[in-house]
C-alpha cells in the first residue's frame, strides 16, 4: 500500500511538469503568432504604417495638384470656390520659348506654408492640418525624428518621413522644371567635378575648369571634359554657395557657348569669361542677376556675348 502511494506520487509531479512544458510551448507559440515579424500584431502596426504614409503621400500629392491648377490658371485669376480651395491672384507666366526660364509667382514651398499652413519654416508637415485627421505617426514634436517633411531640392520636392531611430525614407518625388518652383529654381547644374575652386568663410570660388580630371591650361589647345557645350554653374558645392569666379576660369574652352550663372554668384574677375578661342554666345542669369554684381563693357572677357537674365530678357548685347 506504502509502495503504491509512492508510485502515484511519482505520476502527478511527471504529469505536471508535462503540462508546464506544453503551456510554456503554447505560450510562445502563441507569442510569435502575435508579436513575430510575421506576428498578427507585427502586421496589424506595419499596415497602420503604410496606411499613414499612404495617407499624407495622397495629400500631398492632392495639394501639388491643387497648386498645378492655381499656377497655370489661364484666366490670369483665380476665383473662390465652394469647397474654398483657392483664393488668390495669378501672375500669368509670361512667354512660351523665348521666356524658356520663367517661373511660376507663387512657389510649391510658399502654397504649402503660407497659403496652406501645412508646413512649417523647416518643412515638417502638421499632419492634422494636412489630412484632416490624426495619424498613428508623424507626430513628433522635436522636427527631427518622427514627422513627415517636404525637402525642396534645386529642382524637385521630396516628401519624406524621418522614424523614430532617425532613419529616412521618401515617399514622394516631384520634378517642377520651370514649372512648379520656387524664386530659386535652377537649371540642373554641370557636374562639380570639372571645376576647380577653393573654399573661404564666404563661400566657394571657382578658379578653373578640368579636361579629363586635370586643369586646363593656356598653352595648348584644350577642350573641356567632354566637350560640354553648356555650362550652368552650381548653386552650391560640398555644401557652400558659390560667390565668386575668379581669374581665367573659362578662357581655352573652345566649344563653350554658354555659361549660366548662379544669382548667389557676387563677384566676377574682369577676365574671367575671355574665351579667345570659344565659341561662347551667352551668359545667363537664370534667376536674375545678384544685386551686388555689376556688368562691365567688356562683360568679363566675352565681348561679343550676350548677357541674358531671368525670363530670358537681354541684359547686355
Amino acid at each position: 500500500m506504502k509502495e503504491k502511494f509512492k508510485n502515484g506520487k511519482g505520476i502527478t509531479l511527471i504529469a505536471l511538469v508535462i503540462t508546464i512544458i506544453v503551456l510554456l510551448i503554447l505560450a510562445g507559440v502563441t507569442i510569435a503568432t502575435l508579436m513575430g515579424d510575421n506576428g498578427i500584431l507585427t502586421k496589424a502596426t506595419k499596415a497602420q504604417s503604410e496606411q499613414a504614409d499612404a495617407t499624407v503621400k495622397e495629400a500631398i500629392s492632392l495639394a501639388w495638384s491643387e497648386y498645378q491648377i492655381i499656377i497655370n490658371e489661364p484666366t490670369g485669376e483665380i476665383t473662390e470656390n465652394e469647397t474654398k480651395i483657392a483664393s488668390t491672384t495669378q501672375v500669368k507666366i509670361q512667354g512660351q520659348e523665348e521666356n524658356y526660364l520663367a517661373t511660376p509667382s507663387m512657389s510649391f514651398w510658399d502654397f504649402l506654408k503660407d497659403e496652406k499652413g501645412y508646413i512649417d519654416e523647416n518643412g515638417v508637415i502638421d499632419v492634422e492640418t494636412l489630412t484632416g485627421e490624426t495619424l498613428n505617426k508623424g507626430n513628433g514634436t522635436d522636427g527631427v525624428t518622427d514627422v513627415y517633411k517636404i525637402e525642396e531640392g534645386e529642382d524637385s520636392y521630396i516628401l519624406k518621413y524621418y522614424g523614430e531611430d532617425s532613419k529616412e525614407e521618401t515617399l514622394w518625388e516631384v520634378n517642377v522644371g520651370n514649372n512648379g518652383g520656387s524664386s530659386s529654381t535652377y537649371p540642373e547644374a554641370t557636374p562639380e567635378d570639372i571645376f576647380i575652386y577653393t573654399e573661404t568663410a564666404e563661400g566657394i570660388e571657382i578658379t578653373g575648369v578640368k579636361r579629363n580630371g586635370e586643369q586646363m591650361g593656356t598653352s595648348e589647345w584644350y577642350k573641356i571634359k567632354g566637350e560640354i557645350t553648356d555650362i550652368v554653374i552650381p548653386r552650391t558645392i560640398n555644401g557652400k554657395p558659390v560667390v565668386a569666379i575668379t581669374g581665367f576660369t573659362f578662357d581655352w574652352c573652345e566649344d563653350l557657348e554658354s555659361i549660366t550663372v548662379p544669382e548667389t554668384v557676387e563677384t566676377i574677375d574682369s577676365q574671367s569669361f575671355l574665351t579667345s578661342y570659344s565659341a561662347l554666345v551667352k551668359i545667363i542669369f537664370a534667376n536674375g542677376k545678384n544685386e551686388n554684381l555689376e556688368i562691365p563693357e567688356n562683360k568679363w572677357g566675352a565681348e561679343y556675348a550676350q548677357i541674358i537674365g531671368k525670363d530670358g530678357e537681354i541684359l547686355k548685347e
